[in-house]
């Protein structure tokens, strides 16, 4: 009995499908990465504006009132804590000149400390504010 060997097949065979959809899924994975890494930074800019725009609004209010704002601190930082996660904020006279400090949590590594006092995992903006 003969065996007969065809030598142009047609089609794929299954060590290459297998090959193509393992170097698919290593693509598709490092696009969701990418992805998650974007919602990600993203997300923090949106903090850090809102962080930056209740800065200025209390310096704003720091510089109207002469620097007498303690009536005016604690509603900033209740909305300061409905805004942020964890945010808080921090007055503070300095010479002639009121320091205004807010935190937030991050959870994370980042870049935004403060001159003073470092938290770990809380990012800090501050704003010098002359009286």
């Amino acid at each position: 009995m003969k065996t007969t060997i065809l030598s142009n097949q047609k089609g794929f065979s299954l060590i290459e499908v297998l090959i193509a959809i393992g170097i698919l899924a290593v693509f598709l994975l490092g696009i969701a990465e990418l992805q998650i890494a974007a919602l990600q930074s993203n997300h923090q800019a949106f903090m850090q504006t809102i962080a930056t725009e209740q800065l200025k609004s209390m310096a704003s209010i720091v510089q109207l009132s002469g620097g007498s704002s303690s009536k005016f601190y604690k509603l900033w930082n209740i909305e300061n804590k409905a805004l942020l996660p964890q945010g808080y904020g921090e007055l503070q006279k300095e010479g002639g000149q009121s320091v205004i400090r807010l935190r937030w949590w991050v959870g994370v590594s980042h870049r935004w400390h403060c001159s003073s006092k470092p938290l770990n995992k809380f990012a800090c903006v501050e704003i010098k504010v002359s009286v």
